[in-house]
């Protein structure tokens, strides 16, 4: 019955984390409109205003962390605790840096056997 339990939170918990990613996914890979528009060149410029905002520029760990705890509670997982990474993929899709993440989300990422994780 236990571990019929933990396989039910897991599932809902990953249901939680996948609604919360489809939101910031929508966020991803749009350009930042600036805010100097009167000079064509500004004395600071740099190429980086040619690529696209990240999930991980955009919002803040507290931000992340607050959709995730409200994704949580609306699918009764109020008293579950989690941790988070927010990763950047190179273009074969592979994880290639963590562009945010949660307070402890190192110590329980490495614990594979009291945690368990998805992407």
């Amino acid at each position: 019955m236990v571990l019929l339990r933990r396989e039910q939170v897991k599932h809902t918990a990953k249901d939680a984390a996948t609604l919360v990613g489809e939101d910031l996914a929508q966020h991803k890979g749009y350009y930042s409109p600036g805010n100097n528009r009167v000079n064509l060149m500004p004395d600071d410029f740099t190429l980086d205003i040619l690529k696209p905002v990240t999930v991980g520029q955009r919002f803040t760990v507290e931000q992340i962390d607050e959709k995730l705890k409200k994704a949580f509670i609306l699918n009764n997982l109020k008293d579950v605790k989690f941790e988070f990474a927010v990763a950047s993929l190179d273009k074969s899709g592979f994880m290639s840096y963590f562009e945010r993440q949660s307070k402890n989300f190192v110590k329980h990422y490495e614990d594979s056997v009291n945690n368990f994780y998805f992407f």
